[in-house]
């Protein structure tokens, strides 16, 4: 007797809710007369009711940012074969991700002297895509292929290369 007092003590509410709603269940598929079982459903709805307003609302874990320099500085070490093209990608989006919130600036934005503090739709959205990659694609070789087959060289950015290619072969 007194061992199951001390277990009765020892339950939470959760637990002995649990077990009434279980109880109550089974009485609701036993149930023959209609009013019982619309008093057993009551009964069981209103348990369910205050049992499911009781619990916190689950919170979303708040996943930490590690400083920014803490990041570039791995970023600065890869060798040619150290990571893989997803690797090197999910570090770049931290860095981001850091850095932004460190600065309020986007570093994807703008690499010239006068910078920008927007954040641009373009930026955005090849972030938002890099991350859609990512979470589709959890393979460093499939992640490879897709993130190849969608790449296409800008133009613009491989006519400056060459020219400076020229221009480092007249100065030499």
């Amino acid at each position: 007797m007194e061992e199951e007092k001390r277990e009765t003590e020892e339950r939470t509410i959760e637990e002995i809710q649990a077990d009434r709603i279980k109880e109550l269940e089974l009485e609701m598929k036993d149930a023959v007369d209609p009013q019982e079982l619309q008093k057993a459903k009551k009964a069981y709805n209103d348990l369910l009711k205050q049992t499911i307003d009781r619990r916190p609302a689950p919170e979303k874990e708040k996943k930490t940012l590690r400083p920014a320099i803490e990041i570039v500085n791995e970023l600065r070490q890869v060798k040619d074969g150290d990571m893989t093209n997803r690797a090197i990608w999910v570090k770049s989006l931290e860095y981001r991700k850091s850095y932004m919130s460190e600065t309020g600036k986007d570093p994807w934005t703008d690499f010239s002297n006068r910078g920008s503090d927007q954040k641009t739709k373009q930026t955005e959205k090849v972030a938002t895509y890099i991350e859609q990659l990512l979470d589709e694609n959890p393979s460093d070789v499939d992640f490879r292929i897709k993130l190849n087959s969608i790449m296409k060289d800008d133009q613009n950015v491989l006519a400056v290369l060459a020219e400076r290619k020229k221009q480092a072969k007249k100065n030499k």
